[in-house]
């Protein structure tokens, strides 16, 4: 079989029968190339097609594009594995807290997650620079719900902390405190030339790690049916039409889901 990740960052499968493309390449095994531009081979030539929180990062008209794209190079009765986050998990867990909160409005604990699921819902749809507010949320000295965090999106918020937390420790020694890449940037704009301002904003939010769109399992599957699949399901993060699909390790980690905020769905090109 062969078998095409796209988008992958740093998680694709070194295996020889993988093709792992990102818009930047992280790695020997995985080659560069802006999926923006189509997919860069010719019709009908993988079995599977797999990507993972790539479609929620295209506006909803070139997600259509992109799905196209991927039932053209897939070969007939291929399968195509999507994953995105989950809207409709993440407002279910907004409007659980939300009524906790209602019920209990001085308790710390709740309200710490009422916060987070509150970035989780809109934060990466509207931040104008690398990390946004979830970002400055993790690394909290009174962080209290980092077990919940990673319940719900897994160890990178983990790793996202640790590396944070380090790079500032750096700075704090070398007196090097001026990062662009956070808030204080925005402190600054009324001393700055607005034009510029709105320009590197501009390039924040076409930089790609913004959400332009959020699906939940009705909407994603009328997409995926717009694009030219048929036999639409919904999947979890260990089962799949895949042959061996656990063995790759991409959606599932020594047992762990990787993205648990995660909806998995599957479609056949018939």
């Amino acid at each position: 079989m062969k078998l095409l990740n796209l988008g992958c960052g740093a998680v694709f499968s070194k295996e020889k029968n993988w093709t792992n493309i990102d818009f930047y390449s992280s790695s020997q095994f995985v080659s560069s190339h802006n999926l923006l531009q189509g997919i860069p081979f010719p019709d009908s030539n993988f079995d599977v097609i797999y990507h993972s929180h790539v479609l929620e990062h295209f506006t909803k008209h070139e997600a259509l594009i992109f799905l196209k794209e991927c039932f053209r190079v897939l070969k007939p009765n291929g399968i195509i594995r999507v994953v995105v986050p989950d809207l409709e998990g993440i407002i279910h867990e907004y409007l659980t807290n939300l009524n906790l909160l209602k019920e209990n409005p001085n308790d710390e604990i709740i309200a710490q997650k009422y916060n987070w699921i509150m970035l989780e819902l809109l934060d990466q749809l509207t931040r104008n620079y690398n990390g946004g507010e979830m970002g400055r949320f993790l690394i909290k000295k009174d962080l209290k719900i980092l077990d919940y965090i990673i319940e719900r999106v897994g160890n990178e918020a983990v790793k996202y902390r640790e590396w944070k937390l380090s790079q500032d420790s750096e700075k704090i020694k070398s007196n090097k405190t001026n990062d662009r890449s956070s808030f204080t940037f925005f402190k600054k704009r009324k001393k700055e030339n607005a034009p510029s301002v709105y320009d590197e904003i501009g390039k924040f939010r076409l930089s790609g790690e913004v959400h332009q769109w959020m699906y939940d399992q009705f909407s994603l599957k009328q997409l995926i049916h717009e694009a030219g699949f048929n036999e639409i399901s919904k999947n979890d993060a260990f089962s799949s039409q895949i042959p061996n699909w656990n063995s790759y390790n991409l959606d599932t980690i020594e047992g762990s889901i990787r993205k648990p905020d995660s909806l998995f769905m599957e479609a056949l090109k018939n």
